[in-house]
């Protein structure tokens, strides 16, 4: 059988694509990124650490756009592929060949001096110019699908997956305010290409759309108490992409958007003290290290790390769009998803099981917020499932743990957050209900005594 090594947003998405097009029978082997650093074992199986790395009987391959040619090759006959006997042949090696060899080369210097390397290190003059390089070479792709759906032959073929794919930190580190410029052929300097144009129109849409949901978030008691409480964790940066940027690993036909922590790169010296010390992970590597030492592969959307206190930059997945015509509206759902990012940023982030339609504690505490939120509102309130709720016996529901436990355990974490969401002015608010017969049990006790 075939087997893939893959990390979560790396160009080994081209051959996993390649796979799933072929409809291929493969064993999936996920990694951490970068594994060279974080999963030393697989420098046995891939001495360069890279990734993909397939294993196909006797062959060995690393790099993407070889594999997906490869893959094309030896089993097909598949209209993925064009053959030599074709016209477009030509130009369809040329883009299996221009995806990394001209495209990548940028991609990873912007990549590099702007994430990658320590604070002290990144040079964002370099990530400017290759930014600028990179959108040129785009010309190339631009100018091919000017009047063409696909890159060559008339088809879908493994050139529009090589190209086609590119990491969200290239795009994160190419989201910059302002048009990109450089010089024509003669000198002068005008707008890169229309490709551009369409990237800066989306940006500022979906920018316009995010802030006009969080205009509306903070009209509500529910909604200033989340933003408060993100506010208090001013040093961890919450970034919103829109949902197409999720990694392709996280799409799930039920997710509608999705909040996860930033990665976070290890450095050399945070790998020596944990090795000196491993029973004392530090605590910007308790995810990852946790993850190696129970021998899983740490997600970064479902990690199950006890919560450090550390905290960490969010990345958030959300596009107001595809909520119209659905139950929930958009301003809720990104609360919801503020929910998340308020308590990763504190590092409070506890993925402990909870029964009924919740699954795990933080989507428990993220859909009660957001129905307290609903019902300030005086919308229908439901849970995790859909199935409406009744304000009144919510408390009692059987959930195991029970709703008073976690309505504790959310007070003993965040005090201020839960103080200031009693106050919301709601049917529906477990919580304002729970210091309520919290505070009429203190009474009876002391009417006994």
């Amino acid at each position: 059988m075939i087997t893939l090594y893959h990390c979560d947003g790396a160009r080994s998405f081209r051959p996993l694509w390649m796979l799933e097009e072929l409809g291929l029978d493969y064993e999936l082997k996920m990694l951490p990124f970068p594994p060279r650093v974080l999963a030393k074992e697989y420098l046995a199986i891939n001495p360069l650490g890279t990734i993909p790395f397939l294993i196909d009987g006797d062959t060995r391959m690393t790099e993407s756009s070889g594999i997906c040619y490869y893959l094309g090759a030896k089993y097909g006959p598949t209209p993925l592929m064009v053959g030599l006997e074709e016209k477009q042949y030509g130009a369809f090696l040329n883009w299996m060949y221009f995806s990394d060899a001209t495209l990548t080369f940028p991609q990873t210097l912007v990549l590099r001096y702007t994430q990658l390397e320590p604070e002290e290190r990144r040079s964002p003059q370099v990530a400017t110019d290759y930014a600028k390089w990179f959108l040129g070479r785009l010309r190339a792709v631009e100018a091919a699908t000017a009047n063409a759906e696909f890159l060559s032959a008339g088809r879908f073929t493994a050139a529009d997956i090589v190209i086609g794919y590119a990491h969200r930190l290239d795009w994160l580190a190419l989201y910059q305010p302002g048009p990109l410029r450089m010089p024509n052929e003669q000198g002068i300097y005008r707008d890169v290409m229309a490709l551009e144009s369409r990237y800066q129109d989306m940006k500022g849409h979906h920018e316009r759309t995010v802030k006009a949901q969080l205009d509306l978030i903070p009209k509500r008691a529910t909604g200033r108490a989340v933003l408060a409480e993100i506010g208090r964790k001013p040093s961890h940066k919450v970034t919103i992409f829109p949902f197409d940027f999720l990694p392709s690993g996280q799409w799930k036909s039920e997710t509608a958007a999705a909040t996860e922590a930033t990665v976070i790169m290890p450095t050399p010296e945070m790998i020596a003290a944990w090795r000196a010390n491993p029973a004392v992970p530090p605590a910007a590597l308790q995810p990852q290290l946790d993850g190696m030492l129970k021998g899983t592969q740490w997600s970064r959307l479902d990690f199950t790390y006890p919560a450090t206190g550390a905290g960490t930059g969010v990345y958030m997945f959300y596009t107001a769009q595809r909520f119209d015509d659905q139950p929930m509206g958009a301003d809720d759902a990104l609360l919801h998803e503020l929910v998340h990012a308020a308590r990763l940023a504190k590092g409070l982030s506890f993925q402990a099981p909870v029964s009924g339609s919740y699954r795990n504690m933080e989507e428990f505490f993220a859909s009660v917020v957001q129905m307290v939120y609903r019902s300030e509102r005086r919308q229908s309130i439901f849970d995790y499932a859909g199935a409406p709720i009744d304000a009144a016996s919510f408390l009692d529901k059987n959930l195991t743990p029970s709703p008073r436990l976690l309505m504790g355990w959310l007070r003993s974490q965040q005090g201020t957050f839960y103080a200031a969401l009693t106050k919301a002015d709601a049917s529906f608010n477990p919580m304002r209900q729970a210091d309520a017969e919290a505070a009429a049990l203190t009474r009876k006790i002391e009417h006994a005594t």
